[in-house]
């Protein structure tokens, strides 16, 4: 467990303490607000009466359609970006500041890996039940991923790929896809790499290999900075305006 997950557990436990006290109740931490792993009958009971839903997702889900994690036993990446093969350290501001083009190689080399992989069942059961849950009963539910792979999306089928033909090219809404909060962005688009105040934030289709082997670094058609893949990096912290 990394010091963030330790810090978050330490807010939870005594939140719970508070709310324990309150209540005159007994129960453990652990025995409040450890997960639980339930069958699909009892998830629906869960679910059931809850008015709010929120779904989050990350590199496991995306783990069962081939795609390697960072950190699981199947992540290690053995190429090597500039004297580096740490995704922590690729996939970083520092880094590609002064590695535009190994960072965008790395980012390549991610989209080889994803050719001929497609979402899996899982995408498609969370799709169709923030479908449902949105057309046929009055409760909010919200899909949050931490993926960038563009999955979720596709998973939509149609209405995303409709929905993306109806938005203008180069929109600060380009790279986003109703009803799914892709909180560290999606691969396929690609924004420039200022973010001062006053630069207004645009996502672009991203370039693939070939592009940038012919015509080099992409660049920022308004200020000339060097685009970057449309993902939060690892030394990022998103601002309010681009929330």
């Amino acid at each position: 467990m990394d010091d963030y997950d330790k810090v978050l557990n330490k807010l939870a436990e005594g939140a719970s303490g508070a709310v324990d006290l309150a209540n005159g109740s007994n129960l453990t931490y652990d025995e409040k607000f450890k997960p639980k792993v339930v069958n699909p009958v009892e998830a629906a009971k869960s679910l059931k009466h809850c008015k709010r839903i929120a779904i989050m997702t990350g590199a496991g889900l995306s783990a069962a359609s081939g795609i390697p994690t960072f950190r699981g036993a199947e992540g290690f990446w053995t190429n090597s970006y500039a004297g580096y093969k740490d995704p922590t350290i690729i996939c970083t501001m520092k880094f590609f500041n002064e590695n535009p083009e190994a960072n965008w190689k790395w980012h390549f080399d991610f989209h080889d890996i994803l050719k001929g992989k497609k979402p899996n069942a899982g995408h498609y059961a969370i799709n169709n039940f923030v479908q449902w849950a949105k057309d046929s009963t009055n409760t909010e539910t919200c899909l949050f991923t931490q993926n960038v792979d563009n999955f979720h999306p596709e998973a939509v089928g149609k209405d995303y790929l409709n929905e993306r033909k109806s938005k203008v090219i180069g929109s600060s809404d380009y790279g986003f896809t109703k009803d799914i909060y892709e909180v560290h962005g999606n691969i396929a688009y690609m924004r420039c790499s200022n973010l001062a105040e006053d630069h207004a934030v645009k996502c672009y289709p991203t370039i693939r290999r070939e592009e940038f082997e012919a015509n080099g670094m992409p660049k920022c058609k308004e200020c000339g900075s060097n685009m970057k893949i449309h993902a939060m990096f690892f030394d990022e912290c998103y601002k309010e305006s681009l929330y």
